[in-house]
């Protein structure tokens, strides 16, 4: 709720929606007086634009990172409880790819030639 904007303590920005104009879809400024501005993504560097348009607006960052200010991390693992495979699964020897899962799908990207 931008009404709010001026009472906050932290604002928190995501990259994606001010990517291609920072500057004018950055909240106003001069910001008051001890509010924090949090720099929130969840996309590797190469896939951030106009990354040095902010340069020294924000006091904090928050990303998938674990050497974020805030760490958000968006997957997990969690043990398994059911049984292994009968007989267990020898990948040692795989050569083939057997699925994969990606976003932000450019065919001429470096994983994309790797796999």
């Amino acid at each position: 709720d931008r009404k709010v904007y001026p009472q906050a303590d932290m604002v928190i920005v995501h990259h994606w929606d001010i990517m291609s104009n920072p500057k004018s879809r950055l909240p106003p400024s001069p910001r008051p007086q001890g509010q924090r501005w949090i720099w929130f993504n969840l996309e590797p560097p190469p896939n951030c634009q106009h990354l040095e348009a902010l340069d020294r607006y924000f006091n904090l960052t928050m990303s998938y990172r674990s050497d974020s200010d805030i760490f958000t991390p968006y997957g997990w693992l969690e043990p398994w409880s059911g049984q292994p495979a009968h007989p267990p699964l020898n990948l040692s020897a795989k050569t083939e790819l057997v699925a994969w899962a990606v976003s932000n799908w450019k065919p001429d990207s470096a994983r994309v030639r790797y796999y």
